[in-house]
């Protein structure tokens, strides 16, 4: 007679922000386990914070896109363009503040929300390409931080 085994994943989740049974307590419900997680709550309970607050968490997925963009505008289209002869402050200057607009107007609008192509995307996108290309603009060019 085998002893019945308990799943791997659940007994490592046991204790921590992704037991379901954990999850459980801030709800009072009882959480099954085809919970989606959404960070460190469950979907549904981000879904009413968001609703509630106006704005949308951002998720684990959205930051690591942010943060390739930030990677690839500042390290790996420099580097190429530097490789062509590119000076490495103009394509940082060019490249950086349109990923970081694209990436923040996109994760915002079609990861963390469905709302799709919209005006507030376009705000976003406008505020967000302009706000990051100062911010660069002062850092190459003024002096803030030289390179």
């Amino acid at each position: 007679m085998s002893k019945k085994r308990t799943n791997r994943a659940r007994a490592a989740a046991r204790g921590t922000a992704a037991d379901s049974a954990r999850v459980a307590l801030a709800g009072g419900e009882s959480l099954g386990d085809d919970v989606k997680l959404k960070g460190v709550m469950p979907e549904t309970m981000a879904e009413s914070i968001s609703r509630s607050a106006g704005v949308a968490a951002f998720s684990f997925k959205s930051a690591f896109i942010l943060a390739g963009a930030v990677l690839l505008g500042t390290v790996v289209i420099p580097y190429a363009a530097s490789l062509a002869g590119a000076p490495v402050n103009i394509t940082v200057m060019v490249a950086l503040p349109l990923l970081i607009a694209a990436a923040l107007a996109g994760t915002r609008y079609f990861v963390d929300t469905d709302r799709g192509l919209c005006r507030g995307a376009l705000i976003t996108f406008a505020v967000a390409w302009a706000a990051s290309l100062l911010v660069c603009w002062l850092v190459l060019y003024q002096g803030v931080m030289p390179f």
